[in-house]
Order: structure tokens, then sequence, then C-alpha cells
């Protein structure tokens, strides 16, 4: 259930864990049991070797095959029962579906997608224009109605025990990896030195391979600020990422197939609100006139990565479509334009809209 009709940016929250860290705990768990199982697969076969398979080894191969499938229907069985409870308390923190629910940022319980379309929006508290409890659509969500960027509380220590988890889960795959397989060439040290080699040149060139990728995506980034400076040299420039909200925007406005790729370049100045998409043109594709733009809102906004779904600090920017207030939502990104932006930078983005249109 919703706290108060006169707060209509947060829920009060099921008792226990959400559905959100629930999925996310499944898919590390079926990953791991999937690497688990197909290493435990090997080593069987191996060492059965080509006699046929006894009676005395099926059971051992139920238990191989029929843990995981029976972790994977108790782990659906509660995520379906904790999706129901939200769904009866009015909303849901999964990033997909239940389009009919709002959803909301998993530990705060803000409101980061209301329910239905992505395109209109209930206006916040403190607006002028009057609030409604009609479902009308509304991405934006202030953290505790601050009309500033604002980082949710423990972000920097969850970011902190999220990379040492990733570098420990690094380690010890690692270990297992290297140390299993030299256990079994015991004794051996010609094969031992080969696999020492294989696996090196593997690791080493995969490390390779990532840090070329990135540089070439780092590289490509730069190059888009470069070219958006030179076009505007006295704008705030910075990184954002096409999503399905901002998309449905622009067809509402008449744009209905901008040149903009995944991830492009926003300007902010004097000119107003410009995307730059493809191509080399000192013409922007979608241009927001300041005189055309209601008020700015610093908010949120649940944006995918292709695997991971985050709630982005987002630039949400609100014209008046036939009397009610259209959303263009453009998430910020870091000033290298890799990762996604801290209070910080985007709050340098939202000074650049002070004096030119309403922060509310």
């Amino acid at each position: 259930m919703t706290s108060a009709d006169a707060d209509l940016d947060r829920h009060l929250l099921v008792t226990g864990v959400s559905a959100y860290r629930l999925s996310r705990v499944m898919s590390v768990v079926v990953g791991v049991m999937a690497v688990t199982v197909g290493v435990l697969a090997f080593f069987f076969l191996q060492g059965e070797g080509d006699s046929d398979l006894s009676g005395q080894n099926i059971p051992t191969l139920i238990a191989l095959f029929g843990i995981p499938v029976l972790t994977i229907i108790c782990f659906s069985f509660a995520l379906g029962r904790r999706g129901r409870a939200e769904a009866a308390a009015g909303y849901t923190t999964m990033t997909s579906g239940h389009q009919t629910l709002d959803q909301v940022e998993p530990h705060s319980g803000l409101v980061i997608r209301r329910a239905g379309s992505a395109v209109y929006a209930t206006p916040s508290k403190g607006l002028d224009v009057p609030a409604t409890v009609s479902r009308a659509v509304s991405n934006a969500s202030s953290l505790n109605n601050s009309l500033r960027f604002e980082d949710l509380p423990n972000a920097q220590r969850n970011r902190t025990l999220t990379f040492w988890g990733l570098g420990i889960f690094l380690i010890v795959m690692l270990a297992v990896a290297f140390g299993i397989p030299l256990a079994h060439l015991s004794g051996n040290s010609a094969d031992q030195m080969m696999f020492l080699g294989i696996m090196f040149a593997t690791v080493a060139g995969a490390g390779a391979l990532g840090g070329l990728i990135f540089g070439i995506v780092v590289t490509s980034q730069r190059a888009k600020v470069r070219k958006a400076i030179s076009a505007r040299p006295s704008a705030v420039v910075f990184i954002t990422q096409r999503t399905p909200e901002l998309l449905d925007a622009l067809k509402v406005i008449g744009i209905d197939r901008p040149r903009l790729g995944l991830q492009f370049v926003v300007t902010i100045g004097p000119e107003g609100v410009e995307l730059w998409g493809r191509g080399r043109t000192d013409v922007p594709p979608v241009a927001l006139n300041w005189p055309d733009i209601d008020y700015v809102h610093p908010g949120r906004l649940k944006v995918s990565n292709g695997q991971r779904s985050f709630a982005v600090l987002t630039l949400h920017i609100f014209q008046i479509i036939d009397e009610r207030p259209l959303d263009l939502p453009i998430p910020i990104f870091g000033r290298r334009g890799i990762g996604f932006a801290q209070a910080e930078d985007a709050n340098e983005v939202l000074n650049a809209c002070a004096g030119r249109a309403r922060i509310a």
C-alpha cells in the first residue's frame, strides 16, 4: 500500500527480501551451480572412462542434476510468492513486466516508474500544476522531495562491497580452474606445465581483449564529447543512454525516428537541451528549446545495460502537451562517459538548467 496519497513518490515495503533482490540471488546461484555441475560432470565422466555406467552411479547422477533443478524450483516458488505479495501491496520491484504496478527502488520504496505508460507524468509535490492520483505515469521521483540530486544511502559502501565481492569471486573461480585440473594431473610435470601455459595464455588473452575493448569504448566516448564541445563551446556536455521511455516521449512531440545511437551526447546551453546523434553534422537531430520546457526535475529511471537494470540519476525534462505534463527522461553518465553519474556530476548538469528553466 502507498504510504499516503499526499506522498506519491514512495511505497511502504513488504517485510522481507524484495523480489528484485531475490531474483538477483537466484541468478547468481543458478550461474554458480551451472559451473559447478559442469565441472563435476566432467570429472565424473573422466573417472568413469569407457566403462558403462553402473546402477551404483545412478543416485550420483540424480543428485548431480536433481539438486540444481530442485533449487531452481524452490527459488521460482519463493520469487512468485514474493512478487504476488508486492503486487498486493500495490507495487513491484522487478525491472520487467508488471506494467500495471508502480516500480519502486527495492531499498527505500521510492517510485522510479509509475504504473502504465512511460510517457505522461503526474507532477511532484510543490508544483504549480495540481497533482492527481489518476495513475498517470511518472518516471520522475525525487529523494525526500529534494530539488537536487542525492545519492542513495550507503551507495558508496554498496559499490565497494560489490567491487570486492566480484574480485573475490574471480579469484576463487581462477583458483578452482587452476587447482582442480592440476590436482588431476599430479605426478606428470610435463602435462602440468603445458596446462599452466595454456591457462596463463588464456587469462592474459582475455585480459588483453577486455582492455582493448575498454580502450576503444573510452576513445569513442571521448570523441563524441570533443565533437559536441567544438559545436557548443559554452554548453555543459555529457553522455546519456537511449531508453524506450525517451523514444516514446519524443514520438509524442512528433519526432518518430530520431537518429540517436544507444549512447549519445547531450548539450545544455543557451540553445536549449540538444541531443546529438549519428553522423557528422553541426545540427542536432533533437533540440528542446527553453521556452518549450515547463520544468526540469532531478529524479531517477531504471536503465538496462543488457544484463542488469539500475536506478540511474536522470534529468527529467517536462513539456506540457495537451494540458498534460510529458516526461522526457535523460539518464546522466559520469565524467568519462563509462559509468552512470553520481550526485556531484549530476548536479553540475542540473546547474546548467538553473536560470533557464524551472527546477521542480
